[in-house]
């Protein structure tokens, strides 16, 4: 019975994370972003202050930056 009520949980956070992700992408594309992704660091002409970060020590991390690597 413990473990019926953990899978059901489980599943119902699933559901609430894909009903969430849809609603995100309906808000990009009506705001006029086609994908919903972040702007690659190349489209967003960043590149060389990443790779300034990365000199200089300090994390890179795509939020960081608020671009996509891919």
């Amino acid at each position: 019975m413990l473990v019926n009520i953990v899978v059901s949980v489980g599943q119902f956070q699933r559901d609430l994370q894909n009903e969430l992700t849809r609603d995100g992408l309906a808000a990009a594309w009506a705001a006029g972003s086609v994908s919903g992704r972040r702007a690659r660091h190349v489209e967003l002409g960043v590149t060389e202050q990443i790779r300034q970060a990365y000199r200089d020590g300090s994390s890179i991390a795509a939020r960081d930056h608020r671009v996509s690597w891919c």
